[in-house]
């Protein structure tokens, strides 16, 4: 009956060991430099990476089967345009983008060593069912806009938000973006 019970007891503990191993790992990051839009990022290293320059800035991280997306976008913004006015073009870029986005949340950040706002929001993509949902950081810094996207299925939220966590905290601004043709720029231009 001891034995039994000594037994039960340390199957219960690899139990619980091995469970507490698997919830505490973390993916395994690359870091990601975008010279020209001067950021820099770290990434899930089994994660797609695809850059674009031309205008618009950025870099969009999906993971493998596509359903969880990190965005970060470098936007010219006007001189003297602050941080309350991009936001109130981000909404409504947004509800252009997204008929029916709904802001669950706006509250203060600070990500990349600037002040910001973080939108949360839930909305439909075009052709899809499930519902996606997420966070939108937005924040500006020497003539400069960042939005960053972090998005997911809302069934997936939970196991998402951890990996969008790591890469929003690596998040760091390295220099002045380099835009090409700043009245070029698309996808919810900074300066309106």
């Amino acid at each position: 009956m001891k034995r039994s019970l000594t037994a039960l007891l340390i199957a219960f503990a690899l139990m619980i060991a091995g469970c507490s191993e698997n919830n505490t790992e973390e993916p395994d990051m690359k870091a990601h430099i975008h010279e020209k839009g001067g950021f820099k990022i770290e990434y899930p290293k089994d994660w797609e990476v695809q850059t674009r320059r031309d205008g618009e800035i950025y870099s969009l991280f999906s993971s493998i089967d596509g359903k969880a997306q990190f965005k970060v976008n470098a936007l010219p913004i006007a001189q003297g345009a602050g941080l309350d006015q991009f936001v109130a073009l981000q909404k409504r870029y947004l509800g252009e983008k997204w008929p029916g986005i709904r802001f669950i949340a706006q509250e203060n950040t600070v990500f990349g060593g600037m002040n910001g706002k973080v939108l949360s929001a839930e909305f439909q993509k075009d052709g899809e069912q499930d519902l996606t949902k997420g966070e939108i950081y937005l924040g500006v810094a020497d003539s400069t806009a960042y939005r960053i996207f972090c998005f997911g299925p809302k069934a997936n939220s939970g196991q998402n938000t951890p990996v969008f966590k790591k890469m929003l905290d690596s998040f760091s601004i390295t220099g002045i973006p380099r835009f090409k043709d700043a009245s070029k720029t698309t996808g919810g231009q900074a300066t309106g």
